[in-house]
């Protein structure tokens, strides 16, 4: 069982990814339930991609 510090120690890409991939397993078992197809990895990863291309940058990204 892992701990709340060794788990929040997991920053960054590595923690986005997993929260990302729990909330498409949880998203899918409800889908399951009312008889609706799963939502694939692959098409998880092309609308994120999408919406990101979409977005304008921060303030911050865009250097001074």
């Amino acid at each position: 069982m892992a701990t709340r510090d060794e788990l929040y120690r997991q920053f960054g890409p590595l923690l986005t990814e997993a929260i990302t991939l729990l909330l498409l397993e949880h998203i899918n078992l409800l889908r399951q339930e009312q008889g609706m197809p799963e939502i694939t990895e692959q098409h998880l990863l092309d609308t994120l991609s999408n919406h990101i291309t979409a977005l304008p940058d921060y303030d911050w990204m865009t250097g001074p």
